[in-house]
């Protein structure tokens, strides 16, 4: 049941990414690649850049526990975020639950919103899908963006 309304999920937002493409296919012009092409930001559609404050994302980020359902066999972490940064910010925090033999039998995804500087949260970041006993977890993708909010 859960499956079906992922899955439907999913579909809708496919779905409505085409659309959009759709309707802006027209705008899209065959210039050539290069600084001035039609990879290049400008005016309105420029975004700004990243701007490093403060430590890395890894040093914001770590992992205070990583433990495995006894009666489902899912794997799940807990995650202490401190915004290290000297602006809001926002994170995008990847999860890998590693077996024995040291390969990745699931993953689990969050995020923080708006996270002021100075300020921490801890988080649960729920892998989908039964591991095996002794499973560990580590980071996958980790980042940190100014937060627009």
């Amino acid at each position: 049941m859960v499956a079906a309304g992922v899955t439907a999920l999913v579909y809708t937002l496919l779905d409505g990414v085409a659309a959009t493409a759709r309707e802006h296919e027209s705008s899209w012009s065959a210039q050539p690649d290069g600084p001035d092409g039609p990879d290049a930001p400008s005016g309105e559609d420029a975004l700004p850049e990243p701007a490093e404050t403060g430590p890395a994302v890894e040093e914001d980020v770590t992992i205070a526990g990583c433990e495995r359902d006894s009666v489902m066999g899912w794997p799940s972490a807990r995650v202490k975020v401190v915004n290290g940064s000297a602006s809001r910010a926002d994170y995008f925090i990847g999860v890998e639950f590693v077996d024995a033999d040291g390969v990745v039998v699931a993953n689990g995804l969050t995020g923080v919103v708006a996270l002021a500087p100075g300020e921490s949260v801890r988080k649960k970041v729920q892998g989908v899908g039964e591991v095996p006993a002794g499973t560990t977890c580590r980071f996958g993708d980790l980042s940190r963006t100014p937060s627009s909010e």
